[in-house]
Formats: C-alpha cells, structure tokens, sequence
C-alpha cells in the first residue's frame, strides 16, 4: 500500500516494482518524468533489473483530487548511445511544459531537480505502507565532462554542487527560473581534497597529520545525451521533436 500520494506531482513521479500477486510491499525504484505525451525518462539503472521480470513496472501519478493513480510503464528500453537513461511508454501527458534547448550550459550556471530521494516503510496499523518522500534540490553547474562507459563512447554529463542522494536518479535538471530542460540526474560522486599535507615539525618532532574533506557532488546527463534519445516510446523520433510539439 502506497500512502501520501498527495506528495508526487503528476509528471514527475516515483517509480514502483509492484508484485501482481500482492504477496510483498511494492519496491522503490527512482525518479521519472514525462516531457512529452506518453513518453516516460528515468535512468536504467533504476529499471534495469527488472525489465522483463515477473514484477511490473508503475510510475505512481495522481488524480486532481490527490487520489493515487498507478501508470504501468511498457517498452521499456536503454538509450543506444550507453547514457544511464531509458525510455518507456506510459499513458500521461505533461503538464510542467519542459522545453529542451540547443546547448549546454557553463560552469555556473543555477539548476534544480525535483525528485523522491527518499521513501519511508510506515509500520503503524493493521499493515505496512509506504510513504513517499518528495524534495526540491537547487545548485550549480561545477564541472562539464565526458563521461567514458564500458564498450560506448563518452556521454556528455555534469558535476553539480547539488545532493543528489539516492532515489533522485531519473530527476530532470532544470535551469533555474525558467522551464528549460539541461540534463537528467544520475548519481553522485565523493571527492576529496587535501586541507592540510601531512608534515614533521623539525624541532619537536611532532607530526601534523594530512587531513581529507570529502565533497558530495551530484551528476546528471547535459541535453546533449537527451536531444536524440529514441525508442519504441517515441516512434524512433528523437525526443527533442516530441517536446517540441508539446
């Protein structure tokens, strides 16, 4: 049983794995969201090791009353180029009016995702239930990379001075103050940085020891992983077609 629907947005969504059979609590799998009509984003990471399996996919959206409104994902495959994304199939339409640009942006630049880093097992009555936990994540863009991927060429990525804490995956990155699509968030990545190098005072011999500050950054796929992302879900049309007819 999922509780607390009344968190998610209706096209930026949870995804479950739901048992058919019922026997156990659904499973928490990342973000998604629909940028273009009956089309569905999130990583592949997050679905992978279940596409094809006995549980189904759900993408957990929302009537305008707040009532929950499970959307079973189809088609589901990952991007040819090797990015972590995948598209699917699901019966929605967006409502936040994403528009994808031609470009990357710069070091610097203000971005914000929306996601579900976070869910809760309820214990509390006769049965368990699942809360669903929504946040909003603001930063900037750090660094602009290629990011290598086993037996693929580079895929185009950011570093992000932004959490980006499990279950986000699969959340649109948007520039701020407006509604332009620039990436979709990933992972995070911990990197350390020297604040003190280990040394010997000569003349008492004490040792200072080399001190390590560990950095959390966020990374997201930049548009240019996203503008040809094609598949059944999208008729083999690029996406940044789709979007633009929305």
């Amino acid at each position: 049983m999922l509780t607390a629907t009344t968190h998610v947005t209706q096209d930026i969504v949870p995804l479950f794995a739901f048992d058919p059979k019922g026997v156990s609590l659904p499973e928490f799998l990342g973000t998604a969201f629909v940028p273009a009509s009956r089309v569905l984003v999130t990583c592949w990471h997050c679905v992978r090791d279940l596409v094809g399996g006995p549980k189904d996919i759900v993408a957990m959206s929302r009537m305008p009353d707040g009532q929950p409104k499970p959307l079973l994902l189809s088609n589901i495959e990952r991007d040819g180029n090797g990015a972590d994304l995948a598209l699917a199939t699901v019966d929605a339409e967006p409502t936040i009016g994403l528009y994808m640009g031609d470009s990357d942006h710069a070091m610097g630049t203000d971005v914000l995702s929306f996601g579900y880093p976070g869910t809760e097992v309820i214990t509390d009555g006769e049965a368990p239930s699942i809360d669903v936990v929504p946040r909003y994540l603001q930063g900037y863009i750090t660094r602009v990379f290629e990011n290598a991927q086993p037996g693929y060429g580079p895929v185009p990525s950011y570093e992000l001075d932004m959490p980006a804490p499990r279950g986000l995956s699969g959340g649109p990155l948007i520039r701020r103050g407006s509604s332009e699509l620039v990436g979709v968030v990933y992972g995070e990545k911990d990197f350390g940085t020297i604040d003190c190098v280990r040394s010997v005072d000569p003349v008492t011999g004490k040792e200072t020891p080399e001190q390590v500050r560990v950095q959390v950054f966020g990374l997201a796929h930049r548009v240019a992983a996203l503008r040809q992302l094609a598949g059944k879900a999208t008729g083999g049309r690029p996406l940044c077609e789709l979007m633009e007819l929305t």
